[in-house]
């Protein structure tokens, strides 16, 4: 069994990019092409189930405005000022703002690569076992840099539907 694990946590090490691999070319995309910055600042969830990834982009009023009503329809009011936070960087407005991702849209992201890519067999191991081997420092490392992705891939099928 150790060896299994072996291999799993140098898997997880290149889903969470610690071995050389280049960023995901959606989150280097969005840095570049329009000052979107997906960090890796995480927090205790606001929402049971989820991580909290920080976007920090730049913005318009419209813009502001828009996730403004966004997070009024999901929180009480009083927590909006403390969600949404504007910034002023070089001349350049920005917001940081969460962005949400549910902890199994996580998991099966990770299942997936670690089965299609790196032939591992997930189904092998238990709940526990898996449990263990998130609860550790690469396991959580892959854990956010595969939400980080995924938050990537929401912002960009929310601005090709507008």
């Amino acid at each position: 069994m150790t060896g299994k694990k072996d291999k799993i946590f140098l898997s997880l090490e290149k889903i969470a990019r610690d071995t050389g691999e280049d960023e995901y070319e959606i989150i280097f995309q969005l840095a570049k092409e329009k000052g979107i910055n997906i960090t890796y600042k995480i927090t205790p969830s606001l929402r049971f189930n989820q991580i909290t990834i920080w976007v920090l982009r730049p913005y318009s009023d419209e813009e502001y405005q828009k996730l403004r009503i966004f997070f009024i329809s999901r929180f009480p009011s009083y927590l909006v000022d403390t969600i949404l936070h504007k910034i002023e960087k070089d001349g350049i407005s920005y917001i940081n703002y969460p962005e949400f991702v549910e902890n199994w849209q996580v998991n099966d992201d990770i299942f997936e690569v670690l089965n299609e890519v790196h032939g591992i067999r997930c189904s092998e191991l238990n709940e526990i076992e898996w449990s263990d081997i998130f609860n550790t420092k690469i396991g959580r490392s892959a854990m956010i840099q595969t939400a980080r992705e995924l938050v990537a891939y929401n912002i960009i099928n929310r601005e090709t539907e507008v």
